[in-house]
């Protein structure tokens, strides 16, 4: 059977829901526009194109679990897996997951069961801060890979006056573009202007935002208590320069540790878009901890973590 042009963005959004129901998160809000549909969850975002979705979760969501019935809904829309990458950065409270995120040990044995060719890659040591990804990489030597790259930055530590922003103000919450003031007055509208914003303002605090530019997204959710402060940042978008970008998101959030993640096709250097922040003057009060690079048949893949200067 031939794919319908609308592939996945045929499922409709009860469906979404369904699926997303078992892995505990639901949706709280749906945007869409000529290329994709975009869904800011209760627990991060879902993002639908014809052909290809991602889903970003955080928490003690059970990610993995509504991997069944993706792979069913996408049979039913013809279409078979490609290209499938998991990725998270190692869990601030470990004990609290439940299966199968108890260990990225277990995550793998999991996916396992569903892909007979996956691999899994720890960047960083596994004793403190780390990134870990599985990929499954199905193309053959016809097809033409993806073009698709994607940057992700993510933050801990982060400054106190910062976080403030994202505590829900009473006074001001009533208004039904409370959420979007957020964006605009914390300059999160500037990181990709011309960007259509969905974003919601949870209680007592903590925010998401999901951004539509043309066929391109971007994502931002905070976590601003000080016991978990965290942040994620990412996009698909092939912006001007990569090392402006991470300036600009870094100069809102004030992190103290930084973990940059670019994964792009081999056609493409990552060290290439990379450029400058390689280096140890990212921003004053920074310094680079770690750098590496590994290169996959079809994708490249690079991690730098950097540290706030006491």
């Amino acid at each position: 059977e031939k794919a319908e042009p609308k592939g996945l963005r045929q499922v409709s959004k009860n469906r979404w829901s369904d699926m997303l129901s078992l892995i505990k998160c639901t949706i709280l809000s749906h945007t869409s526009n000529e290329y994709f549909d975009s869904f800011v969850l209760s627990e991060s975002s879902l993002f639908v194109y014809p052909t290809k979705l991602a889903l970003k979760t955080c928490g003690t969501t059970r990610t993995l679990l509504c991997l069944e019935m993706l792979l069913n809904l996408a049979k039913e829309c013809f279409l078979e897996p490609e290209y499938i990458a998991f990725s998270r950065k190692n869990f601030k409270n470990p004990q609290a997951q439940f299966f199968p995120h108890t260990s990225f040990e277990s995550e793998v044995q999991y996916l396992n069961t569903h892909f007979s060719n996956g691999q899994g890659y720890t960047f960083g040591s596994p004793l403190s801060d780390h990134w870990n990804l599985y990929i499954v990489d199905l193309f053959r030597p016809a097809d033409n890979p993806s073009s698709n790259r994607t940057i992700e930055i993510m933050m801990t530590d982060l400054d106190r006056e910062a976080m403030s922003q994202f505590y829900k103000d009473v006074d001001k919450s009533a208004s039904s573009s409370y959420a979007k003031d957020v964006t605009v007055s914390t300059g999160i509208a500037d990181l990709l202007p011309g960007s259509t914003t969905d974003e919601f303002m949870f209680d007592p605090c903590g925010y998401s935002v999901n951004g539509l530019n043309g066929e391109h997204y971007f994502t931002i959710h905070v976590t601003p208590e000080p016991s978990c402060s965290f942040v994620s940042f990412e996009t698909n978008a092939p912006v001007t320069s990569y090392l402006k970008l991470v300036q600009e998101v870094m100069s809102i959030f004030k992190p103290g540790n930084v973990q940059v993640s670019f994964l792009v096709p081999n056609e493409i250097s990552s060290l290439h878009c990379f450029t400058g922040l390689a280096g140890k003057d990212l921003l004053d009060g920074y310094k680079m901890k770690t750098k590496a690079f590994y290169e996959f048949e079809n994708k490249n893949v690079t991690l730098i973590q950097y540290t706030k200067l006491t």
